[in-house]
C-alpha cells in the first residue's frame, strides 16, 4: 500500500545534542530504494561545488552498494533506458556486439 509523506523515523544527532524542533528532515534508504539512489546521485552532483568530499563519499557509497537490491534495480533501469541508444552504435562495438 502506498502512503504519502508521514513520520516513519525518529531523528537524533549522533553526538546526542538536540535537533532543531522546527527543522524538516527527510530520510532516504539507499540500499533498497532505487528512487533514494537517484535522489542521492542528484544531491551529490548539486553539492559537489560546495563540498566535493561529501559528493565523492556519496558516490563511493552508491558504487559500493551496487550489489544491493536497489543497486541492481538501478543498473537494470539504466540498461533499459540506454538499450535503444546502444542499438544505434556500430555493430561489433562494446554495447552492440
Amino acid at each position: 500500500m502506498n502512503k504519502g509523506l508521514y513520520g516513519k523515523y525518529r531523528i537524533t544527532k549522533a553526538d546526542g545534542s538536540p535537533t532543531d524542533p522546527k527543522a524538516q528532515y527527510f530520510v532516504l534508504r539507499a540500499d533498497t530504494d532505487i528512487h533514494a539512489r537517484i535522489a542521492l546521485r542528484a544531491y551529490a552532483k548539486s553539492i559537489f561545488p560546495q563540498n566535493p568530499e561529501l559528493a565523492r563519499d556519496i558516490r563511493r557509497m552508491l558504487m559500493d552498494s551496487l550489489q544491493a537490491e536497489a543497486g541492481q534495480a538501478e543498473l537494470d533501469l539504466w540498461i533499459r533506458e540506454h538499450e535503444t541508444e546502444w542499438g544505434k552504435l556500430p555493430k561489433g562495438s562494446f554495447f552492440n556486439p
